[in-house]
């Protein structure tokens, strides 16, 4: 129906409102809005949380919360010449699709994002473009990210005709800050009836109580002749936050390429109403997200990609069967049916109960699976399995098929199997005591078993908690640093007052502490100099436009090891030339230093020295691995404008210690950064900031929870009558002497014993528990007897007896034999 304003709806926001209202409340009902003009001409109504204009505030129709109960969206051209090209652009787009070669340009995409936040903008635009790569099979998706995007890049690229277009980043109500399109730009497109649908993820380009805002330009612009622009945009009116509006975007992506949703009302508002659970709901971020956002062209619009829709349902699946059941969980497996639409199945209902499926009715009040389909073309071989299932309990399947347009097949054939009886678990020895010398490692061994005698699976997980060490805990206050814009350069840094701190510190928040070699109990100095034996670093990778050896990284380099960096394991690290360690590469220049913690760039990295280094025209940098510990050795590098000579060391342990060596430090050092930071800038453990502390011969540890035990098939299934060995390394290198312990927490499926405690523990001490003068072993009878005779037993609790057989280098346990304490 079609409703002019103000004749039929009455003046002023509140009288739309109410008129939209009374039609949702119709017998008939009302689902799509799309209100015809400008602001000035259509008002619209400011929001609650910060007064956004905002159309979707029309569709709050149901109930005291802010979620949407219909879908709006606005066109607001500039003539009714320019609403008749509008219309047809939109008419052309559903109902006269590009054809043959004509048509690559509907599986083709662009992505635009700044390398700010955390993760970067580019990472998550690259999440989208994977999603549209490998789940709609786009054939290509620009990946135009900072540093160095540029205007004519994204001209480029739309005027070759691009389907989906992504930024995020931020925006001036008219523009894009990264690459610097904007309005003036759009109007000078030639891409013809190559239209694409946008998410902008950006502060204020959907402004439309302003002249002309950049989403209204990609609608209206254009004309017959020389049609362009874009043909949906879904857009902010006000400053947008950095992550609600990304998990708006990123879930509306994922809607759209599973083909879940395929309007563009559907994709963008149900992508909001997602980030809305995850930010507040109808409060805080979840309202702010709701009032800001406004879609800007036909929210009904079917996005086709040059397909036109049918209404032919896919064929029944008639080979579903469950196979292979486990105490909890059952295998279905099918063949794709027969589809008439472009690209085939695109996702299947899959339905279970515990009593018969036998109407449609019965499948519809039935738990419900939805299960991704490839697309899927017909005799495509399917398997599901669907786990969380109740012991020896009789479950009857169904399923239909989805194409592209939302048809549905009839059910399924239905099949019916049992799961297998409930487990028992058992696991020994039930706790375990490990004595060892400093820098060693012992392995051992935790059994878990299923003990049942009938048709059972044991699902089991172990978690290693509650870590005891020796050491005291020193109290320190962490100040977050503000991330911003500095307007700095290589010539003229920005100069800011230092801290720093002398001896030790911490914890941060994760539970880092440091502590220096001039400090009682702390590292002690000991060079060992690399740069003959390691391995000279080369191949250095440009940041920006300098040179890579002034402005660049290298690496990945293996570590040999799992190292645990702020709780995550860490198999490689980079190296910067300003004189850091990281974990992940970098694509922007960081020749200004900053306190830590804070959100910019970079973040996750490891900071021995971190100033505007220079390795241009003097100075090496070599790494070596050396078993349980990796070294990277900066050698009579240079600060910028090759002045000074700095020689120093991070040296990495497997214990996932952090100790840096400083050897000669000749060069002004009040300037750099000192510490650690976590992945995301909001925690670290900061030495020193642009202030004195650096000096030659000093070394400094960084350490967190000792991680003195780790464990391998931490999860896994046990068929009854079998079991498997939770594997336990202890490692004493670079541990203080003393007492260590850890519940070793096993969770499984047995319902009578769902949580069991293992404690473990580990004694570090320098005294040999026992002498032995005399160990033989004699065969008799078929038996073997072995006899030993002790010198000395300190505090001896017993002898574990271990054998390999023949050429095999594994030993296992064989036995047990109580000790004698001290005697």
């Amino acid at each position: 129906m079609l409703a002019e304003y103000p004749t039929q709806t009455g003046t002023g926001s509140a009288a739309i409102k109410n008129y939209i209202q009374n039609l949702y409340n119709s017998p008939e009902g009302l689902t799509f809005i799309i209100l015809v003009g400008e602001a000035n001409q259509i008002p619209t109504i400011n929001g609650q949380y910060e007064g956004a204009p905002s159309d979707p505030c029309y569709v709050k129709l149901v109930g005291s919360d802010a979620y949407p109960d219909a879908f709006i969206s606005r066109i607001s051209p500039t003539s009714a010449e320019n609403l008749d090209y509008v219309l047809w652009k939109l008419i052309r787009y559903e109902k006269y699709p590009d054809s043959g070669p004509d048509a690559a340009w509907y599986l083709k995409g662009t992505g635009v994002a700044s390398n700010e936040g955390s993760p970067p903008d580019w990472q998550r635009a690259n999440l989208l473009r994977d999603m549209l790569m490998n789940n709609m099979y786009f054939t290509q998706v620009d990946q135009i990210y900072d540093p160095g995007a540029t205007s004519s890049q994204v001209t480029n690229a739309i005027n070759n005709g691009r389907s989906v277009l992504n930024y995020i980043g931020h925006g001036s109500g008219t523009s894009w800050s990264t690459t610097g399109f904007g309005n003036s730009a759009i109007h000078q497109l030639s891409n013809g009836y190559k239209n694409p649908f946008i998410i902008d993820v950006a502060c204020l380009n959907g402004d439309f109580t302003m002249s002309e805002c950049m989403e209204e330009a990609w609608i209206r612009t254009g004309s017959m002749s020389t049609p362009r622009g874009a043909i949906a945009v879904y857009g902010s009116s006000t400053n947008a936050s950095w992550v609600p509006p990304c998990d708006m975007q990123n879930h509306g992506m994922m809607l759209l390429t599973t083909r879940q949703k395929q309007t563009v009302g559907g994709i963008s508002f149900n992508g909001l109403m997602h980030a809305m659970d995850l930010w507040g709901g109808s409060s805080g971020e979840g309202l702010k997200l709701m009032e800001q956002y406004n879609i800007f062209g036909d929210c009904t619009m079917l996005l086709t990609m040059g397909v036109t829709p049918d209404t032919i349902a896919p064929a029944q699946i008639t080979d579903l069967a469950a196979i292979d059941p486990t105490s909890n969980s059952i295998n279905l497996n099918w063949t794709a049916p027969l589809d008439s639409s472009f690209l085939g199945i695109v996702s299947y209902d899959l339905r279970y109960s515990t009593t018969p499926i036998v109407t449609n009715n019965d499948f519809e009040n039935a738990p419900q699976m939805m299960v991704a389909g490839g697309p899927d073309t017909s005799g495509t071989p399917k398997s599901y399995t669907l786990h969380n299932l109740n012991f020896s309990t009789q479950y009857y399947f169904a399923i239909k098929a989805f194409d592209l347009w939302g048809n549905k097949s009839v059910m399924s054939n239905v099949t019916v199997l049992t799961t297998w009886g409930s487990p028992q678990i058992t696991v020994t020895p039930d706790s375990m005591y490990c004595p060892l010398l400093p820098n060693t490692s012992h392995t051992d061994s935790v059994m878990i078993l299923n003990t049942t005698s009938v048709n059972s699976t044991l699902d089991y997980e172990v978690e290693l908690t509650n870590n005891t060490f020796p050491g005291q805990i020193i109290t320190r206050i962490v100040q977050l640093n503000e991330s911003g814009i500095v307007n700095e350069t290589k010539d003229n840094p920005v100069l800011n007052n230092g801290s720093s701190s002398r001896g030790s510190g911490g914890p941060d928040l994760f539970g880092y502490e440091w502590i220096d070699s001039n400090e009682p109990g702390g590292p002690t100095y000991v060079w060992n100099n690399i740069s003959t034996t390691g391995t000279l670093v080369t191949n250095w990778i440009p940041t920006g436009t300098f040179d890579p050896k002034e402005e660049g990284y290298a690496g990945p380099f293996p570590l040999g090891f799992n190292f645990k960096y702020y709780g995550n394991t860490k198999t490689q690290v980079y190296v910067s030339t300003n004189g850091i360690i990281m974990f992940n590469t970098l694509n922007t220049n960081i020749y200004s230093n900053t306190g830590i913690p804070n959100s910019s760039i970079p973040n996750e990295y490891i900071a021995p020295f971190w100033d505007d280094l220079d390795g241009r025209t003097q100075g090496t940098v070599h790494y070596q691995q050396d078993s349980n510990k990796f070294t990277i050795q900066f050698t009579n590098w240079q600060k910028y404008s090759g002045t000074g000579s700095l020689t120093f060391q991070v040296v990495l342990h497997s214990s996932g210690k952090i100790v840096i060596y400083y050897n000669n430090m000749n060069a002004t050092l009040n300037s750099a950064t000192v510490g650690i930071e976590n992945p995301n800038g909001t925690d670290g453990l900061q030495v020193a900031y642009n202030a004195n502390y650096v000096q030659n011969n000093l070394a400094l540890q960084f350490s967190a929870e000792p991680d003195w035990l780790t464990a391998q098939n931490m999860q896994g299934t046990v068929y009854n009558g079998n079991s498997i060995a939770v594997l336990l390394n202890f490692i004493t290198e670079g541990l203080d002497s003393g007492y260590y312990s850890m519940d070793m927490k096993i969770t499984s499926n047995d319902p009578i014993n769902p949580e069991l405690i293992i404690p473990v523990a580990m004694k570090i001490t320098s005294i040999v528990p026992v002498e032995l003068t005399s160990f033989t072993a004699a065969s008799e009878n078929g038996e073997v007897h072995l006899k030993w005779t002790t010198a000395t037993e300190t505090n001896n609790q017993g002898f574990e007896i271990l054998r390999s057989a023949g050429n095999n280098k594994e030993w296992q346990n064989a036995g047990y034999a109580a000790g004698f304490g001290t005697t």
